[in-house]
């Protein structure tokens, strides 16, 4: 999810290696047959193309990390707390980056930035020992004002038990959360390590 120098040479010499394939097969084929060279005008596209994840995740990982999100971090996580001061940093840089790619809309009810902080620390406590993981079709998380039932229903039915949901077919990319459970596991330091996406 980070971008280490290492793997930023590696996506800009693949991005390079596209472009470059392109503009030798085009000028190739154009040999033979002209109108093929038009593809060499698609060489910086499929350069970009390939950067453009890479190119953003450095844009937002070099922004500061806002003074109000460090304040939840702080108060509510637990986890976060523990860590050493280095670690502290690749941890901020998780959150930035899950914020900028990860839209977090509310179901009836308000997502402020505490909230929205701590669905990101959720996202990178489980991950925070994989340095290459990537949550890669998660792109949205729903956050429901209670626990909720089958068919979403928080109100009208006595089987209201479900805290959180992913992975269902007409799920796919998207994460539905229990408001007040997100907020009761982090107001318990014992249950952080077990929160968060799987």
């Amino acid at each position: 999810m980070l971008v280490t120098l290492e793997n930023n040479r590696r996506n800009r010499n693949h991005a390079f290696a596209l472009a470059g394939a392109t503009a030798v097969t085009a000028a190739v084929a154009g040999w033979f047959w002209p109108p093929v060279l038009f593809a060499l005008g698609l060489c910086p596209f499929i350069y970009w193309w390939v950067r453009r994840r890479c190119v953003r995740r450095l844009r937002i990982m070099q922004q500061r990390f806002p003074a109000l999100w460090e304040q939840i971090l702080q108060l509510h996580v637990a986890f976060f707390r523990s860590l050493p001061d280095p670690e502290k940093e690749r941890f901020r840089q998780l959150v930035k980056v899950f914020l900028d790619e990860v839209r977090i809309t509310g179901i009836q009810t308000e997502v402020d930035d505490t909230i929205r902080v701590l669905v990101a620390a959720s996202a990178a406590i489980p991950i925070f020992g994989f340095h290459d993981w990537e949550y890669h079709r998660l792109g949205e998380v729903l956050v429901y004002p209670d626990s909720f039932g089958e068919d979403y229903q928080t109100t009208g039915k006595a089987d209201h038990d479900m805290l959180g949901m992913v992975g269902l077919t007409h799920l796919r990319g998207v994460m539905i959360l229990s408001k007040p459970s997100l907020l009761a596991g982090f107001d318990s330091p014992s249950k952080q390590g077990q929160r968060g996406y799987s």
